[in-house]
C-alpha cells in the first residue's frame, strides 16, 4: 500500500498542497475552519508526518535561495527575471519562508555561492533557472542534499517547471512565413542554454520544412549592444535576412537599434519579433511582435514545488502555461 501523501489529502479537502502543508506543520496561511477541516480529513485518512521531513523542520533556515547568473557586461537583466522573481515570492507568501536571492557572473561564482549557502545552513532549498548541457548544478546541489527546482529542464531527483519552447518558435516563425518571409535570422545571446538550444533546433526543422533558410546570428551576450553588432552584420551581408527572431527584449532593443542605424524600416524592408514580451516592446514605433507568457507563473508554480519537496514530498514536474502570440506592426506594417 503507497504512503498517503499531502497531495492525497489535498485532493479529498478540495484544497492546494500549500494550504495542507500549512495545516498540518501548525502554520500561518490558511484559515480556522480550513485547517479543522484538513486535520480532520487527515486524522480520517491515516495521515502520519514524514520523520525525514520533520526532522528537517527543525533545523531549518526557512529560506530558499536563487542565483541570478549573467556577465558583468549585462547588469541590465530583461524583464522576465523581476517578474519571475515577484512570482517567486507570491509563492511563499504567508509561508514564513524567505528568498535570498544572489547574483553571479560566471558558473564558478554561482556553485560557490550554493557551496557557502550549504556550508552555513543559510538556505533549505533552491531554484535553479538557465540550465544547460552538461550543467553542474544539479548534481553538486544533490550532492548538498538540497531540494532543488529546475526551471526549464527536468534533471534526476530535482522538481522542474518546463516551458514550451520548440511552440514559442513555431508561432514566431509561422507567422513570419505567412508575411512572406522566406530567410530567417535568429539572434539568441548565448546558445549554451538548453532552451536557446531548443529553439535553434526547432527553427531549423521548421525552415527545412518549409524549403526556407535559416541563419543563426554567431555566439554573443545578452546584451542591447551584441545585439546590435550581431543584427548590423546581418544587415551587411551578402544575403539579409526578410525577418529576425530575437531571443529577449534586450536583445530586440540593440536590434531595433541596428536597423534604424542602417537606414532600413522595420515592418517593411525587414520584420522583427522577440520570444518575449514586455510593455517597452508594445511602445516602438512600429511595435514589436512578440510571444506574451508570464514569468510570475513560472515562479510561482517553482516556489510550490520546492515546498512541497521541504514537506517531504517527492520532486515532480509541471508544465508552463502555453505560449501566446502578439502579432503587431514590426511584422504587419506595410508603412511607406
Amino acid at each position: 500500500m503507497a504512503r498517503l501523501t499531502i497531495r492525497d489529502i489535498a485532493r479529498e479537502a478540495g484544497v492546494s498542497r500549500a494550504a495542507v502543508s500549512f495545516a498540518l506543520n501548525d502554520r500561518p496561511g490558511v484559515s480556522p475552519s480550513t485547517r479543522a477541516k484538513i486535520l480532520e480529513i487527515a486524522a480520517r485518512m491515516g495521515w502520519r508526518p514524514n520523520a525525514t521531513a520533520r526532522a528537517l523542520s527543525s533545523s531549518r533556515s526557512n529560506a530558499i535561495g536563487l542565483v541570478l547568473q549573467r556577465p558583468r557586461v549585462n547588469n541590465s537583466s530583461e524583464r522576465f527575471f523581476f517578474d519571475f522573481i515577484t512570482g517567486v515570492q507570491d509563492g511563499l507568501d504567508n509561508t514564513g519562508i524567505d528568498l535570498l536571492l544572489r547574483l553571479s557572473h560566471s558558473m564558478e561564482e554561482e556553485l560557490r555561492a550554493y557551496q557557502e549557502w550549504w556550508a552555513q545552513g543559510r538556505v533549505d532549498g533552491v531554484i535553479v533557472v538557465d540550465p544547460r548541457d552538461g550543467d553542474p548544478r544539479p548534481q553538486k546541489l544533490n550532492e548538498y542534499s538540497l531540494p532543488t527546482v529546475v526551471i526549464g529542464q527536468k534533471f534526476d531527483q530535482c522538481g522542474a517547471v518546463i516551458g514550451d519552447d520548440e511552440q514559442m518558435i513555431r508561432l514566431l516563425a509561422e507567422h513570419l512565413f505567412e508575411q512572406g518571409c522566406r530567410h530567417i535570422a535568429f539572434v539568441c545571446g548565448s546558445s549554451s542554454f538548453s532552451h536557446i538550444q531548443q529553439r535553434i533546433a526547432t527553427l531549423q526543422r521548421l525552415a527545412h520544412e518549409r524549403g526556407a533558410r535559416v541563419t543563426i546570428s554567431p555566439e554573443n551576450e545578452f546584451s542591447e549592444a551584441s545585439a546590435l553588432e550581431a543584427t548590423r552584420a546581418l544587415l551587411e551581408a551578402p544575403s539579409m535576412p526578410e525577418g529576425i527572431i530575437f531571443a529577449n527584449e534586450i536583445l530586440t532593443l540593440g536590434g531595433f537599434q541596428a536597423i534604424a542605424q542602417s537606414g532600413l524600416k522595420t515592418g517593411k524592408d525587414i520584420k522583427i519579433c522577440s520570444c518575449e514580451d514586455s510593455p517597452m516592446l508594445s511602445m516602438f514605433s512600429p511595435a514589436v511582435t512578440a510571444i506574451s507568457r508570464n514569468p510570475a507563473t513560472m515562479g510561482h508554480a517553482g516556489a510550490q514545488l520546492l515546498l512541497e519537496q521541504l514537506q517531504g514530498e517527492e520532486a515532480r514536474t509541471v508544465s508552463d502555461q502555453d505560449p501566446q502570440l502578439v502579432a503587431r506592426a514590426s511584422t504587419l506594417s506595410s508603412q511607406s
